[in-house]
């Protein structure tokens, strides 16, 4: 049995610390530590925590039902197996049954990305516009601008994508419209830690940088799957379901911050497909290095996994 463990403190001495004791742990039980790797807080201009490409990190998490009261909460079958979730209308079917002793637990993604921090930023250098900064250019392909400050509080507002483009990613990972693309029923519970060291944009340079990404989910096909494939990959998800609904739709793209770059994304829908994607609207910039599907029971699941009980 394969084990991914994530271990987190306030300071890195507390964590080197806890780091030593599971070790020694693990060596106790016989178990062999495959690869360790560590991750660290990283701040923008501004001061606030951030990733490497500069933006304020940790920004619009789901609320879960019952935990904290807000109208945008979601159900927390969405998250925890065996407890109601958000599916509706009932034609988008039913999941598929857990055994019990999953109940309460979590299908887990963990992914290493590395990000071209340097290439990012000298796309939004080039594709500035007069009177514009590469800062504009990035808060477009982002939706928001370095310090976390939305483009547009209300999609609907938007519907063409005017102040916040279709294809940015922060419209692509969450619609905000669950009457039309059932946004509610995708969400995931994610959390990321920048590795390696910050980049001084005055002096760009090719060292190994980027996010270690955990999320957590009810359905990994449904919810981060699906994320990654029809919404963050497929360049006319957003104007095609909003014609089906009768609203006019602008011209939307690839995610442009993990998207497809415009070599992959002609080889999978053919150059015509693709030729009239703005350039802000592809990737590139952010490859998966490394990758884990896994489950995380509940504590009382993991005790029963332990035993030679049956389950």
């Amino acid at each position: 049995m394969d084990a991914l463990l994530t271990l987190a403190a306030e300071d890195e001495g507390t964590l080197k610390r806890r780091v030593r004791k599971e070790r020694q742990a693990i060596a106790g039980a016989g178990l062999t530590v495959l690869h360790e790797q560590w991750g660290g807080v990283v701040r923008n201009a501004t001061g606030q925590r951030a990733e490497h490409f500069g933006f304020a990190d940790g920004i619009a998490q789901p609320t879960v039902r019952g935990a904290q009261g807000t109208p945008e909460e979601i159900a927390s079958g969405e998250f925890l197996l065996g407890l109601p979730g958000e599916r509706r209308p009932m034609n988008l079917g039913h999941r598929p049954a857990s055994a019990t002793w999953m109940w309460g637990g979590s299908f887990q993604v963990f992914r290493r990305l590395r990000q071209d921090v340097a290439g990012w930023w000298a796309k939004m250098e080039d594709l500035r516009e007069a009177g514009e900064t590469a800062e504009d250019v990035a808060a477009r392909a982002m939706g928001r601008k370095l310090d976390g400050t939305p483009l547009n509080l209300d999609f609907k507002n938007d519907p063409e994508g005017k102040t916040t483009p279709l294809y940015s990613h922060v419209r692509k990972m969450n619609p905000r419209d669950d009457e039309v693309f059932r946004d509610r029923s995708h969400r995931i519970l994610r959390r990321g830690i920048p590795y390696g060291p910050a980049m001084d944009r005055s002096a760009p340079d090719s060292q190994d940088r980027g996010m270690l990404f955990n999320a957590y989910m009810a359905s990994i096909e449904d919810q981060f799957e699906f994320l990654q494939r029809r919404w963050a990959n497929d360049p006319s998800v957003a104007s095609s379901t909003l014609t089906k609904s009768g609203k006019k739709a602008g011209v939307d793209g690839f995610d442009p911050v993990i998207g497809d770059d415009p070599a992959v994304a002609s080889r999978r829908f053919g150059a015509d497909a693709v030729k009239k994607v703005p350039p802000v609207a592809f990737g590139g910039f952010v490859t998966t290095t490394g990758s884990v599907y896994a489950f995380t029971p509940t504590r009382a699941a993991l005790r029963l996994l332990s035993t030679d009980s049956s389950l």
